[in-house]
């Protein structure tokens, strides 16, 4: 007996986009989903997501590289302030934020980039 899904099961793919959330090119709209997913974590927020987002050309990986690690540069001084005065749950809210932006950026670099190891070494890895 056939089965009845075999034909969907040839033409889903889990990494298909669809539905649009921004981009144009389907890489980065997917990548955009993910970004979206960490908010729910303590990643980016919604509004800073799509405000990074309206920074970035459409199907350019280096503007996807500089957007978020300029974000996550300016949480990470957000939580060094606020650990500074004595707001630990602050701060450790933006350096969670921070690393967020930074795995972001790191997202479209290739490991021969010149960026890639000084970030990767930010996030510990």
């Amino acid at each position: 007996m056939a089965d009845p899904f075999e034909a969907q099961k040839r033409e889903y793919d889990a990494h298909r986009l669809y539905v649009k959330i921004h981009f144009d090119g389907v890489e980065m709209d997917f990548a955009m989903q993910w970004v979206l997913g960490s908010t729910t974590f303590g990643g980016f927020e919604t509004r800073e997501a799509f405000y990074v987002a309206g920074q970035i050309k459409d199907d350019d990986p280096e503007s996807w590289q500089e957007e978020p690690e300029k974000m996550a540069r300016q949480m990470e001084e957000r939580a060094q302030s606020a650990f500074a005065a004595g707001h630990r749950v602050s701060a450790e809210d933006s350096f969670l934020k921070a690393s967020n932006d930074y795995r972001a950026a790191l997202v479209s670099m290739l490991p021969d980039h010149s960026e890639f190891t000084e970030l990767g070494v930010i996030l510990g890895f």
